[in-house]
């Protein structure tokens, strides 16, 4: 039996300490985050952590017992998959299939046949008793391909670009190193027919003191590139966002150009008075649309929607249609006005929220080639004076419904928002529509060439997220998808639940 020094006890406990914080923060944080390289990494660092446990210093039963039964191939199978993981996390942590789609492919085609050979090959040793079966092929088949693997990994880390690949080599580099250091000393005391004291010092243990040392040093490298990976993709969220900025001040300038392309075509149609009385127009109009400027990420207000309203009132105008004109345009200008209004407040009444999204509605009415049905329904119950709400928060559901709901839909068209008591007696609000569905818009999103993330339900969520904390209120909402017996979508349901409690649970199912 084995004596160990107090060194390697220390240096066990460390590692399986350090390994299993790694699994378990790593697993937390791929499962929230979705991204692959942190679960292939607790997963490599969870199996690495139950081979190091079979090396355990103590005299454990059930250790004893696989290493004396049919099961002591597990020894090796457990080396296997965490290989092979390792390898998944190579792919994933320096993105691989961004820069060698093909290379990508073949590597995860690679790995799991190497995976489903050892775990095939792992069954029949258990099942036949026979370990000496698994045992040459990981020596003799799997070490020289994996060893070979290894190196073509380091070769193309080599090659993708960015500071990510510089963790990558190094961490691997000592593991590999401090691995084969532990191999070829455990071998050569295998050989050995009368060791020297050196050979016999180097190799206590079978020279995991040294592989021991090789593993705390690779995750620590590992544990820096991963946050480092963090900050990337954190640094090209923000760059995504600085670029939506950009793109709606750039709709805004082409919004100008437009109003001013229309008022010159206006202006050789009309005559003396209709120029000035235009001129006027375009004068009110543009001090609403600098007014708007200043408060277009509060309102999250479409610039499509602002350019094509003006765009009808002034079709209106070219067509002689005054009455139309001046209807519309008093429409559009009272809703600016209460846009304005509420942009100053953070608070609005839900009556006047559903004020805003009439008068919202009838100028989207304009803008439709086809009639959208609308209404508001309100029980007597409900006092919807009484009830505060952060201000524009239902606009971008209904936005939501007209295009990504209505806009593809043939036939009727219809928006319903109704107010009323639960069966709690709590007020809540829901808007449904008779649309093509989320799943159906998001394909159909999927087809575009030019893809444009949406921002709108995040933002309504921190809104709430803030209100609720301000105000010890739980307002949230969810949103559910109507299908027929069939499973036909037929549209959407948008839930808001009004209550007092203090929660920050948000669903969007």
């Amino acid at each position: 039996m084995l004596e160990f020094s107090i060194p390697y006890y220390v240096f066990w406990h460390l590692v399986i300490a350090a390994l299993f914080i790694f699994s378990i923060i790593t697993g937390s944080i791929g499962l929230y985050s979705k991204e692959k390289s942190f679960v292939y990494y607790s997963g490599y660092s969870f199996v690495l952590m139950c081979y190091i446990f079979l090396k355990s210093p103590y005299q454990l039963s059930f250790v004893e017992f696989i290493y004396n039964s049919r099961w002591s191939s597990l020894n090796w199978y457990l080396q296997s998959i965490y290989y092979s993981l390792y390898f998944f996390f190579f792919l994933y942590f320096l993105s691989i299939n961004e820069y060698f789609k093909r290379l990508h492919l073949r590597y995860k085609q690679f790995i799991q046949l190497l995976i489903a050979v050892s775990t095939l090959l792992f069954i029949v040793s258990v099942g036949f008793n026979s370990i000496g079966v698994f045992e040459a092929y990981y020596f003799y088949a799997y070490i020289p391909i994996t060893f070979l693997m290894a190196l073509y990994v380091l070769y193309h880390a080599g090659k993708t670009p960015g500071k990510l690949k510089y963790f990558f080599i190094t961490g691997s580099s000592v593991y590999l190193l401090s691995a084969f250091i532990a191999f070829f000393l455990s071998i050569a005391l295998a050989q050995a027919d009368n060791p020297s004291d050196l050979l016999l010092s180097l190799t206590k243990h079978g020279g995991l003191f040294y592989f021991y040392i090789g593993i705390l040093i690779e995750h620590m490298i590992f544990a820096l590139g991963l946050a480092y990976r963090v900050k990337e993709i954190n640094y090209k969220v923000i760059s995504s966002y600085k670029e939506n900025e950009n793109l709606k001040i750039q709709l805004y300038q082409e919004l100008e150009d437009k109003l001013y392309e229309r008022e010159m075509e206006v202006k050789t149609l009309t005559k003396k008075a209709e120029r000035e009385k235009l001129l006027k127009i375009k004068s009110e109009f543009e001090g609403e649309i600098n007014k708007l400027h200043l408060t277009s990420f509060h309102s999250q207000m479409n610039p499509h929607f602002i350019f094509n309203a003006l765009n009808s009132i002034k079709v209106f105008l070219i067509e002689n249609e005054k009455e139309k004109a001046v209807y519309y345009l008093n429409k559009f200008a009272k809703l600016i006005r209460k846009i304005l209004e509420a942009s100053r407040n953070q608070l609005i009444t839900l009556e006047e929220e559903l004020s805003i999204i009439e008068l919202y509605m009838s100028i989207e009415k304009i803008r439709q080639t086809e009639e959208i049905n609308f209404k508001i329904d309100i029980e007597d119950q409900v006092k919807t004076n009484q009830i505060k709400v952060p201000s524009l928060i239902l606009q971008p559901f209904i936005e939501n419904s007209i295009w990504h709901g209505l806009a593809k839909k043939q036939g009727e068209k219809n928006i319903f928002v109704k107010v009323y008591l639960n069966n709690n007696h709590q007020p809540e609000l829901c808007i449904e529509d008779n649309g093509i569905g989320r799943k159906t818009a998001k394909e159909l999103k999927s087809g575009r060439l030019l893809k444009k993330k949406s921002l709108g339900l995040q933002i309504t969520r921190e809104r709430l997220e803030f209100f609720n904390e301000k105000e010890n209120k739980n307002y949230r909402f969810s949103i559910q998808d109507l299908e027929n017996k069939r499973g036909k979508p037929i549209g959407t349901k948008v839930f808001f639940y009004f209550e007092k409690k203090t929660s920050s649970y948000f669903s969007a199912g």
